[in-house]
C-alpha cells in the first residue's frame, strides 16, 4: 500500500525532507495530493481552507511551540498525531 509517509522524501529533490522547511523545499513541487490521474479532487478546496485557517490563526497567536510527548497513529494511509501537545500565546 502506498503511504503519504513516502511522499516528498527524496533527498536529491528536497534539501530537508524530514523538516518543516518551506523555504528550503520551495523549489520542488509537493506530491502529497498525488499526481496525474490520481491527483486529489479536493486539493484546491483543501489549499483554500488551509490558507484561510492559517491567516485567521496567525492573526491571533504568536508562533506555537510543540512540547514533548507526541503520539503518532500507525502509518496506514493518511495519518497524523494522536496526541500533539502545543502551547499557544495570544498575540498582543
Amino acid at each position: 500500500m502506498f503511504s503519504l509517509w513516502c511522499a516528498n522524501h527524496d533527498e536529491k529533490a528536497f534539501p530537508k525532507p524530514e523538516e518543516m522547511a518551506p523555504r528550503a523545499n520551495a523549489d520542488v513541487p509537493h506530491v502529497g495530493f498525488g499526481h496525474g490521474p490520481h491527483f486529489c479532487l479536493g486539493a484546491a478546496l483543501a489549499r483554500a481552507e488551509l490558507q484561510d485557517a492559517l491567516t485567521a490563526l496567525t492573526s491571533r497567536i504568536e508562533c506555537p511551540s510543540v512540547g514533548p510527548g507526541a503520539v503518532w497513529k500507525p502509518p496506514m494511509g493518511i495519518n497524523g498525531p494522536e496526541e500533539l501537545p502545543i502551547t499557544f500565546r495570544r498575540r498582543a
